[in-house]
């Protein structure tokens, strides 16, 4: 099991949590040494992402998809979810999340989240975030894998959710450098 974090913070916590497992190995996606070394030793069935391609340019996350391409085993699977709809608002994407929240969780612990998403929205404030058609989206990664949408599984209701195989032909003409 291989987890990508870029947030220090959180890859630290990751760390310790699995501490104790292994076979788990952490990297720091930003680092571009150690994006490159996590490709060239590993090899993936799946490889999930959730929540990240909204704050990566679309270049950078062709760039990634494109290098996982040679890690991918035959027969793997790429899914990505939460990919943000070019139609999709914000307001909807919280008031789905809270909808969630006040359905699972207790009165104290939905407001508490609120409050913590409304405070936090100052900081996301100034962060890229990119929106995607299903056309715009697949046409970034055609040349390397096949796009198929299935229901996003997160709770945003709103945002898209693309599983990618990969196109055989596409890795033989880069290492034949067609």
């Amino acid at each position: 099991l291989v987890l990508m974090e870029p947030a220090e913070v959180l890859r630290e916590q990751s760390m310790r949590d699995t501490a104790n497992l292994r076979n788990v190995s952490h990297v720091d996606p930003s680092n571009q040494h150690s994006l490159t070394a996590c490709f060239a030793q590993h090899s993936f069935d799946l490889v999930l992402i959730n929540s990240v391609i909204q704050y990566l340019p679309p270049g950078e996350t062709q760039r990634i998809l494109l290098a996982m391409h040679r890690s991918l085993k035959p027969d793997g699977t790429i899914v990505i979810s939460d990919i943000v709809a070019d139609e999709s608002s914000l307001l909807a994407d919280l008031l789905s999340v809270m909808h969630y929240y006040r359905q699972w969780f207790p009165l104290w612990r939905f407001l508490r989240y609120v409050a913590t998403e409304f405070w936090n929205l100052r900081k996301r404030s100034g962060l890229p975030f990119q929106k995607y058609s299903r056309r715009s989206f697949s046409c970034l990664i055609a040349q390397a894998y096949f796009v198929s949408w299935a229901v996003n599984p997160t709770v945003c209701a709103g945002r898209m959710c693309a599983v990618l195989k990969p196109r055989h032909e596409w890795s033989r003409n880069q290492t034949t450098g067609e």
